[in-house]
């Protein structure tokens, strides 16, 4: 995949920094590290990803369990509270 190491740190920055994987905020992130032309491209991948994000592959994105359980956690408070 052309931009893995991107797909890598937007999702690790999402987790790490607990927020909401939005296409807004993937785009931000997004367009910070990649070329514009392949954005949409990039945040249809990322955000796909993270909705798939679980315990058995966050080492793909540098993550370790009790971060990915935070950032879990925080998504699932954030969405009830919505």
């Amino acid at each position: 995949m052309r931009y893995r190491e991107a797909l890598t740190d937007v999702a690790s920055q999402i987790v790490l920094e607990k927020i909401l994987p939005t296409v807004d905020e993937v785009c931000g992130l997004g367009e910070r590290v990649i070329e514009l032309c392949d954005v949409p491209s990039f945040v249809e991948l990322a955000t796909q990803e993270l909705r798939r994000l679980n315990e058995r592959n966050i080492a793909r994105y540098r993550l370790r369990r009790p971060e990915y359980w935070a950032w879990h956690r925080a998504m699932h408070t954030t969405n009830v509270t919505r």
